[in-house]
Protein backbone atom coordinates (compact mmCIF):
# COMPACT_ATOMS: atom_id res chain seq x y z
CA UNK A 1 0.00 0.00 0.00
CA UNK A 2 1.79 2.94 -0.64
CA UNK A 3 0.32 6.73 0.54
CA UNK A 4 0.61 10.01 -0.90
CA UNK A 5 -0.70 13.37 0.01
CA UNK A 6 -1.98 14.12 -3.69
CA UNK A 7 -5.19 12.13 -4.15
CA UNK A 8 -7.95 12.90 -6.81
CA UNK A 9 -11.81 12.83 -6.04
CA UNK A 10 -12.92 9.52 -4.86
CA UNK A 11 -14.99 7.61 -7.59
CA UNK A 12 -18.04 6.83 -5.23
CA UNK A 13 -19.89 4.38 -7.20
CA UNK A 14 -22.71 1.76 -6.59
CA UNK A 15 -22.26 -1.34 -7.86
CA UNK A 16 -25.43 -0.18 -9.91
CA UNK A 17 -24.05 3.12 -11.09
CA UNK A 18 -20.92 1.08 -12.22
CA UNK A 19 -23.24 -0.81 -14.47
CA UNK A 20 -24.98 1.39 -15.82
CA UNK A 21 -21.86 4.08 -16.56
CA UNK A 22 -19.40 0.89 -17.96
CA UNK A 23 -21.67 -1.78 -18.80
CA UNK A 24 -22.32 -0.31 -22.04
CA UNK A 25 -18.94 0.54 -22.88
CA UNK A 26 -17.51 -2.98 -21.99
CA UNK A 27 -20.07 -4.49 -23.80
CA UNK A 28 -19.31 -2.75 -26.90
CA UNK A 29 -15.37 -3.54 -26.14
CA UNK A 30 -16.37 -6.78 -26.07
CA UNK A 31 -18.32 -6.87 -29.28
CA UNK A 32 -15.43 -4.94 -30.85
CA UNK A 33 -13.13 -7.50 -30.22
CA UNK A 34 -15.04 -10.49 -31.00
CA UNK A 35 -15.45 -8.86 -34.50
CA UNK A 36 -12.13 -8.83 -35.27
CA UNK A 37 -11.37 -11.68 -33.75
CA UNK A 38 -13.93 -13.70 -36.59
CA UNK A 39 -12.34 -11.87 -38.89
CA UNK A 40 -8.48 -13.72 -37.62
CA UNK A 41 -7.24 -10.64 -36.30
CA UNK A 42 -6.44 -11.65 -32.28
CA UNK A 43 -4.10 -13.61 -30.10
CA UNK A 44 -3.74 -17.19 -30.19
CA UNK A 45 -3.69 -17.81 -26.80
CA UNK A 46 -5.12 -15.80 -23.45
CA UNK A 47 -0.88 -16.25 -22.34
CA UNK A 48 -0.51 -14.33 -25.48
CA UNK A 49 -2.89 -11.88 -24.50
CA UNK A 50 -1.09 -11.75 -20.65
CA UNK A 51 1.79 -10.33 -22.80
CA UNK A 52 0.17 -7.95 -24.59
CA UNK A 53 -1.43 -6.81 -21.37
CA UNK A 54 2.34 -6.47 -19.63
CA UNK A 55 3.61 -4.66 -22.96
CA UNK A 56 0.31 -2.23 -22.48
CA UNK A 57 1.26 -1.75 -18.58
CA UNK A 58 4.83 -0.95 -18.98
CA UNK A 59 3.79 1.54 -22.18
CA UNK A 60 1.42 3.09 -18.72
CA UNK A 61 4.57 3.30 -16.67
CA UNK A 62 6.38 5.02 -19.53
CA UNK A 63 3.94 7.66 -19.95
CA UNK A 64 3.14 8.37 -16.13
CA UNK A 65 6.71 8.90 -15.81
CA UNK A 66 6.60 11.66 -18.10
CA UNK A 67 3.83 13.07 -17.00
CA UNK A 68 1.67 13.04 -20.05
CA UNK A 69 -1.88 13.55 -18.91
CA UNK A 70 -3.33 12.90 -22.72
CA UNK A 71 -0.80 9.78 -22.97
CA UNK A 72 -1.65 8.51 -19.88
CA UNK A 73 -5.57 8.77 -20.83
CA UNK A 74 -4.43 6.53 -23.54
CA UNK A 75 -2.29 3.71 -22.63
CA UNK A 76 -5.07 3.53 -19.69
CA UNK A 77 -7.67 3.17 -22.57
CA UNK A 78 -5.52 0.65 -24.32
CA UNK A 79 -4.49 -1.48 -21.09
CA UNK A 80 -8.33 -1.53 -20.34
CA UNK A 81 -8.76 -2.33 -23.79
CA UNK A 82 -6.25 -5.52 -23.81
CA UNK A 83 -7.68 -6.45 -20.20
CA UNK A 84 -12.00 -6.99 -21.61
CA UNK A 85 -10.17 -9.13 -24.01
CA UNK A 86 -8.42 -11.33 -21.85
CA UNK A 87 -11.94 -11.66 -20.08
CA UNK A 88 -13.49 -12.00 -23.10
CA UNK A 89 -11.58 -14.87 -24.21
CA UNK A 90 -11.40 -16.68 -20.67
CA UNK A 91 -15.33 -15.94 -20.60
CA UNK A 92 -15.15 -13.89 -17.48
CA UNK A 93 -18.01 -11.32 -16.55
CA UNK A 94 -16.30 -8.14 -16.20
CA UNK A 95 -19.22 -6.95 -14.05
CA UNK A 96 -18.83 -10.06 -11.73
CA UNK A 97 -15.30 -9.64 -11.61
CA UNK A 98 -14.87 -6.40 -10.44
CA UNK A 99 -18.13 -6.44 -7.99
CA UNK A 100 -16.48 -9.09 -6.54
CA UNK A 101 -12.70 -7.24 -6.17
CA UNK A 102 -14.80 -4.05 -4.70
CA UNK A 103 -16.85 -6.51 -1.97
CA UNK A 104 -13.10 -8.14 -1.14
CA UNK A 105 -11.90 -4.80 -0.84
CA UNK A 106 -14.33 -3.23 1.20
CA UNK A 107 -14.37 -5.91 3.97
CA UNK A 108 -10.83 -6.48 3.91
CA UNK A 109 -10.62 -2.48 4.33
CA UNK A 110 -13.31 -2.44 7.20
CA UNK A 111 -11.00 -5.00 8.62
CA UNK A 112 -8.09 -2.73 8.15
CA UNK A 113 -9.48 0.63 9.77
CA UNK A 114 -11.06 -1.59 12.82
CA UNK A 115 -7.82 -3.03 13.36
CA UNK A 116 -6.08 0.74 13.28
CA UNK A 117 -9.07 1.61 15.64
CA UNK A 118 -8.34 -1.39 17.92
CA UNK A 119 -4.97 0.29 18.13
CA UNK A 120 -5.94 3.41 19.14
CA UNK A 121 -4.40 4.78 16.16
CA UNK A 122 -5.71 6.67 12.94
CA UNK A 123 -5.07 5.84 9.27
CA UNK A 124 -3.69 8.82 8.92
CA UNK A 125 -1.33 9.09 11.33
CA UNK A 126 0.76 5.55 9.89
CA UNK A 127 3.55 5.46 7.64
CA UNK A 128 3.01 3.09 4.21
CA UNK A 129 5.10 0.39 5.55
CA UNK A 130 2.92 0.42 8.89
CA UNK A 131 -0.51 -0.04 6.75
CA UNK A 132 1.17 -2.15 3.77
CA UNK A 133 2.24 -4.58 7.17
CA UNK A 134 -1.17 -4.57 8.96
CA UNK A 135 -3.10 -4.94 5.17
CA UNK A 136 -1.69 -8.15 4.85
CA UNK A 137 -2.29 -9.17 8.30
CA UNK A 138 -5.68 -8.55 7.84
CA UNK A 139 -5.50 -10.54 4.35
CA UNK A 140 -3.74 -13.38 6.52
CA UNK A 141 -6.73 -13.32 8.58
CA UNK A 142 -9.40 -12.98 6.89
CA UNK A 143 -7.94 -16.23 4.35
CA UNK A 144 -7.65 -18.24 7.81
CA UNK A 145 -11.17 -17.38 8.33
CA UNK A 146 -12.44 -18.41 5.24
CA UNK A 147 -10.14 -22.01 5.57
CA UNK A 148 -12.21 -22.07 9.01
CA UNK A 149 -15.56 -21.55 7.30
CA UNK A 150 -14.42 -23.68 4.16
CA UNK A 151 -13.79 -26.43 6.99
CA UNK A 152 -17.20 -26.60 8.05
CA UNK A 153 -19.36 -26.32 5.22
CA UNK A 154 -19.71 -22.85 5.11
CA UNK A 155 -19.48 -21.23 1.72
CA UNK A 156 -15.97 -19.93 1.00
CA UNK A 157 -15.19 -16.22 -0.60
CA UNK A 158 -13.46 -15.89 -4.31
CA UNK A 159 -10.09 -15.07 -3.59
CA UNK A 160 -7.34 -13.09 -5.46
CA UNK A 161 -4.88 -10.80 -4.60
CA UNK A 162 -6.27 -7.52 -4.25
Amino acid sequence: MKSSGLHPEPLLFSSADAQACFGVLWETAGRVQEAASRAGFDWETRSAILDKLAEELEELRVADREMAPALRMEELGDLLFVLIHYAWWAGIPVDRALEGSMTKFRQRFGALQAAVVLQGRELGGMSPEELESLWQEVKRQLAALDEDRAGHGEPRRARSDV
